[in-house]
């Protein structure tokens, strides 16, 4: 009886330990606030611009058919070197800032940056005006030639390319409002600077209600 009556007082003393040792520990899944990128918050469902996890949910679809298309298509699959691909315009016609669809297709373009497939087939560069902006204060930071030594001056900023060899990644957001809620009709299009030719078009639709 007393060797019973033990082993209850220690499972008891155990339990409770137990239970304060769980009760004092962060609770599982508690990361101090951070949230999963494709969970739908309720500031995301309050909010007049289109949800967070709609413009992720975008990206990765446009990002996906690119890499599935762009190795296929005729006018840069035929070329004999590789095409020129760069960031084109945002048209925003949303209650959506537009620096949110400038991350997304930055998002988007450092997806095809990462992908073989497409690097086989087309050069990724850099916003021009970006890299002319780093080129002219690395022309700015270098000092004058004053003895005229003969040194070859560096080319700044981007290079030039045939036209044609050259294709922008534009996207245009539109969206249809119907009181709280909106329809959100995305697309992003890869065009020809010569010809102005669209060689892909990816259409993304979602719905969101408030």
């Amino acid at each position: 009886m007393v060797l019973n009556t033990n082993i209850v007082l220690v499972s008891l003393v155990l339990g409770c330990m137990f239970q304060c040792g769980c009760e004092s520990s962060p609770s599982r899944g508690d990361d101090g606030g951070r949230l999963d990128q494709y969970d739908t918050t309720a500031a995301d469902r309050s909010s007049p611009a289109v949800s967070s996890v709609t413009l992720l949910e975008f990206a990765d679809q446009v990002a996906e058919s690119l890499a599935l298309h762009i190795p296929s298509i005729p006018e840069i699959k035929e070329k004999p070197h590789r095409v020129v691909i760069e960031l084109g315009d945002i048209l925003n016609d949303t209650n959506t800032q537009p620096r949110d669809f400038a991350v997304i297709r930055r998002r988007i373009f450092l997806s095809m940056v990462n992908n073989p497939q497409i690097r086989y087939t087309a050069q990724i560069n850099e916003s021009p005006s970006r890299i002319a902006k780093q080129g002219k204060k690395y022309e700015q930071d270098t000092p004058p030639d004053l003895l005229d030594e003969g040194n070859v001056p560096r080319e700044s900023g981007p290079r030039s390319y045939q036209l044609g060899d050259v294709y922008s990644l534009n996207g245009t957001f539109g969206e249809i409002r119907r009181g709280g809620d909106s329809t959100y009709i995305f697309d992003m299009t890869l065009v020809n600077l010569e010809s102005g030719e669209i060689v892909f078009a990816e259409i993304f639709e979602a719905r969101q209600g408030r």
